[in-house]
């Protein structure tokens, strides 16, 4: 077990801040140590590493916001020094001396959908192209198959998405079994290998039923920002933002395409370059390895990584696979709703 670590994770606060009661905003296990950070009274921080003697009480943090806030956390210590930073300034150790930490203040954000963004069209138009080459109208069937009709394929869409509604409602609700099952629903709705180019095992629902009116998927990302270097240097690198979203949540949101967002990495491990999993490899892995699509006899590292990385809204797998889902949902009634404007389905 070594002495020393990095992290950089970004973590909600509880809102409203303080919560009152003692919180768990981010705990996982880095280089064989748990290390946990809380939310307690007095507007503070209480970080804890497995191995030293001493929790570290930071300064009280003065948040001044209206909706859920957002911060990103460094953290690194060796065997004689902690360094822990929130938005990239230090904390002190709280003692009766030292000031609040001000954090800067965010402008409300009013939870506009991507779906109406005036610029969805040309930021998906790349993937608009992909799909339309990939998705090109079968002709020749399988053996003892037929082709479905545009309004069959409309049915399974929609079944689909009572699927993924049950199933992450269930999950929601503590069904935490169901989670690999919610991960094959989404898997046949959004998993692809080959970009623009037909691929026969791989037939994902929702893009192919987009491409059949050349629609958009748009969803909210952060853009890449010059980043510190205790961000490579980190030894574990998580940042819960990169999943597909449809509401705005941050002023600095851009559009992109689904397909784009699912592609970004949601894990590294070890310092960068280091191993990184994406969002659609993610779904594909969790699908693969804990049932609904195969029951593997192999275990995903990322997976059991995101698993033991909680937070207050549960664990890091957990909040992925429901924040995707609930896109993937929104997504393909738009979709539907859509292909009916155009007279396509009824």
């Amino acid at each position: 077990m070594t002495n020393e670590g990095t992290v950089y994770v970004v973590v909600r606060l509880p809102h409203p801040w303080p919560s009152g009661a003692e919180q768990l905003m981010v705990g996982g296990e880095v280089e064989g140590r748990r290390v946990e950070v809380f939310a307690i009274d007095g507007f503070r921080l209480r970080l804890r590493i497995a191995g030293r003697s001493e929790c570290f009480i930071s300064q009280p943090l003065k948040v001044d916001s209206t909706q859920p806030r957002f911060v990103s956390m460094a953290i690194a210590w060796d065997d004689q020094t902690l360094d822990f930073r929130v938005n990239g300034q230090t904390l002190l150790e709280d003692a009766p001396s030292v000031t609040p930490l001000v954090l800067t203040v965010q402008q409300p954000v009013m939870g506009e959908s991507s779906t109406f963004n005036p610029n969805a069209i040309a930021a998906c138009s790349q993937w608009i192209q992909n799909r339309r080459a990939k998705f090109a109208p079968a002709s020749n069937p399988r053996p003892s198959r037929r082709l479905k009709s545009l309004e069959e394929q409309a049915v399974d869409l929609r079944t689909a998405i009572l699927r993924m509604n049950h199933l992450q409602e269930a999950v929601i609700a503590g069904h935490y079994h169901l989670l690999g099952t919610l991960a094959g629903e989404m898997r046949a709705c959004v998993y692809w290998q080959k970009d623009a180019q037909p691929d026969r095992s791989y037939d994902p629902l929702l893009l192919r039923m987009a491409s059949r009116a050349d629609l958009p998927l748009p969803v909210f990302f952060v853009p890449e920002v010059p980043r510190p270097p205790i961000v490579d240097d980190a030894i574990l690198h998580h940042i819960p933002a990169n999943g597909p979203r449809v509401v705005r949540q941050f002023k600095t949101d851009e559009i992109c395409d689904l397909q784009h967002s699912l592609r970004n990495s949601i894990l590294r491990l070890g310092p960068a370059p280091g191993r990184t999993i994406s969002g659609i490899e993610a779904i594909a892995e969790l699908a693969h390895t804990m049932g609904a699509a195969h029951y593997d006899t192999e275990a995903s590292e990322f997976l059991e990584v995101l698993q033991r990385l909680e937070s207050g809204q549960g664990d890091q797998l957990f909040v992925f696979m429901c924040q995707t889902s609930s896109s993937l949902i929104s997504l393909s009634e738009w979709v539907l709703s859509e292909l009916k404007s155009q007279n396509l389905i009824t």
